[in-house]
């Protein structure tokens, strides 16, 4: 019988909070906010109120322009 915990050990490695670790909630928050505020334009379209289209579009592109900083700023 032998006892091979080297993999197991590895395996399940602690998350050390690394800038790679993973998806943080501003960045879960920022996409949630793309997806609403896209889908809100797309209903928005059908409609006459041109503010409402206009609003959700702005809040659409400015939410997935600091998606691309964030990025950025992380890759370097």
């Amino acid at each position: 019988m032998t006892n091979d915990t080297s993999a197991s050990a590895t395996a399940h490695a602690p998350d050390t909070g690394g800038p790679r670790s993973g998806t943080s909630l501003s960045q879960k928050i920022l996409w949630s906010v793309v997806v609403l505020s896209a889908l809100a334009n797309l209903a928005a379209s059908f409609g006459d109120d041109l503010r409402i289209n206009l609003l959700c579009g702005l809040t659409t592109a400015v939410a997935a322009t600091l998606l691309a900083l964030r990025f950025r700023r992380g890759r370097r």
